[in-house]
């Protein structure tokens, strides 16, 4: 009896012990696959090395760009050209009311006010053009496309380290984590968050904090124009001791600027506070809206504080449309492994 209890004991301290290290085990692997997913999404050592990940070389004549306008000697990269109209829409609404805001309440302020209450809608709007500028004409982190089409199928997904590359049909190379295909663009675009037709081009790694300045700066526009532009003809109403309505009617700079930033404050600020959540948990909108981490556990967040100082200011990475002086083959996402070495379906297999 005793020695058949002393079995059982030894039998089920076994068992536990065998669950456990299976445990530690699977708990060692999803750490690793957790580390090899942020180097494959950190910037390499070699971008960090450099004082700016910007440049004004021409795009390399063997990249092929897809939908993707190139203008300036192959040195600036717009969207496709179907694309125009939404952004003019979009300049068009981001200028109108604060340049009539500006013309319109500048004596009323520089007498009463002070006539800085005016300038400050321009200076918003100076910031905004140049943050929509390098939004809309920079490289968004599209991923060379292969020119050489495979001798034999590749396999849809492969696996390296406890990464995940899937296969572009239309690009013909394996992508890496949180990159898409765009179709609007014809494009793989890295760390793809969605096309956007008022910025009229993709917005993936490279671009994406432009495109947060862009709409942050476009709410603080419409908030503060829409505030003072009260406060305006308030001041018009009572100077003139006429009703409110008299001097809205007198006022039509104001009422312009009045309106339109009325009418751009729920969308731009639900955009603007989805974007701010969507970076406190980074994740893409492409990650969000498919419940891509709705399973597992978001390997790329690295908390709130963390997450917000890497979007709205962290390194950048270096385009892989410019040559380099010197490629480096080591790094998984560079542009020479991945056309070259992944994009071989005998490399893959």
């Amino acid at each position: 009896m005793l020695r058949s209890l002393v079995g059982s004991e030894m039998c089920i301290r076994d068992r536990s012990t065998g669950v456990f290290s299976a445990d530690m085990s699977r708990r060692a692997d999803d750490e690793a696959s957790v580390k090899a997913k942020r180097e494959v999404d950190a910037v390499p050592e070699q971008d960090l090395k450099l004082c700016c990940a910007y440049s004004c070389a021409p795009v390399s004549d063997e990249i092929i760009p897809g939908s993707s306008t190139l203008l300036c000697g192959d040195r600036v990269l717009m969207g496709p050209g179907e694309n125009r109209p939404y952004m003019a829409i979009s300049l068009l609404l981001a200028t109108v009311p604060s340049v009539t805001f500006v013309i319109s309440t500048w004596d009323r302020f520089d007498s009463d006010l002070n006539v800085v209450a005016s300038i400050i809608p321009a200076v918003i709007w100076v910031a905004m053009m140049v943050v929509f500028t390098f939004a809309a004409t920079i490289d968004p982190g599209i991923i060379p496309k292969c020119t050489v089409k495979p001798t034999a199928t590749p396999k849809l997904v492969i696996v390296e380290d406890g990464v995940l590359y899937k296969w572009c049909r239309t690009c013909l190379i394996y992508r890496p984590p949180r990159s898409k295909h765009c179709p609007v663009c014809n494009n793989c675009v890295e760390k793809f968050d969605h096309h956007c037709p008022w910025v009229g081009t993709c917005i993936g790694r490279r671009n994406y904090r432009f495109f947060l300045w862009f709409i942050h700066l476009t709410f603080l526009n419409s908030v503060y124009v829409f505030i003072f532009s009260v406060i305006h003809l308030v001041l018009e109403a009572d100077d003139n001791n006429t009703g409110i309505a008299d001097a809205i009617r007198d006022n039509w700079g104001t009422d312009v600027a009045l309106v339109i930033s009325f009418l751009a404050l729920l969308p731009v600020g639900g955009l603007a506070g989805y974007h701010l959540y969507l970076v406190s948990i980074n994740q893409t909108t492409n990650e969000e809206v498919n419940d891509l981490y709705k399973r597992e556990s978001n390997p790329f967040t690295r908390g709130c504080r963390y997450n917000v100082m890497e979007a709205f200011c962290g390194p950048q990475r270096v385009s892989k449309l410019v040559q380099r002086k010197k490629d480096v083959t080591t790094d998984k996402t560079t542009n020479v492994e991945m056309t070259m070495d992944k994009s071989t379906p005998e490399a893959a297999i």
